[in-house]
């Protein structure tokens, strides 16, 4: 068997030394070097995920999901913008999700919590309405960072 050569000792080495300073940064509940600690967004989903229609005046219910771990929810809003050639105007029943229904569960063995909201609603197609909209939820969070889900939607007479 052939010894290593300089270049793969020195490599094998440099390895070691990276694996033995590694090793004493990890895990733990301590702030500080190695210990990764960011406020995120686990989720943040539209229900339709992808389209859905409705005829004017005709209630379609609507949702979205956020989840988030070490930060709040801020806000919820919903929005409308037409696509293309789309007329008239969409209605969202509880635009700023006032009727969220927000849940805060504690994570064992952390002071960090999980936040969940809600917000159930519906879009309704006004008088004039047709063609396809983009319909998004915008989460704001306690970090100040802000997410977007959307779908479209397609008024029909």
């Amino acid at each position: 068997m052939q010894a290593p050569s300089k270049f793969k000792r020195g490599l094998i080495m440099a390895a070691a030394i990276a694996t033995i300073t590694l090793a004493g940064c990890g895990g733990g509940d301590e702030d500080g070097p190695g210990s990764v600690q960011t406020p995120e967004l686990r989720t943040h989903t539209v229900s339709p995920a992808d389209s859905a229609s409705g005829k004017v005046g005709m209630r379609v219910p609507i949702d979205s999901y956020t989840e988030t771990f070490g930060t709040t929810i801020e806000q919820v809003e919903w929005q409308v913008e037409p696509i293309a050639d789309a007329e008239g105007d969409l209605k969202i029943a509880d635009p700023t999700c006032t009727k969220g229904e927000k849940s805060v569960r504690t994570v064992p063995g952390s002071d960090k919590v999980i936040e969940a909201l809600s917000c159930e609603t519906t879009v309704m197609a006004l008088d004039g309405a047709k063609g396809k909209f983009e319909v998004t939820s915008r989460v704001t969070l306690g970090t100040g960072s802000a997410k977007k889900a959307s779908f479209v939607f397609t008024a029909t007479k």
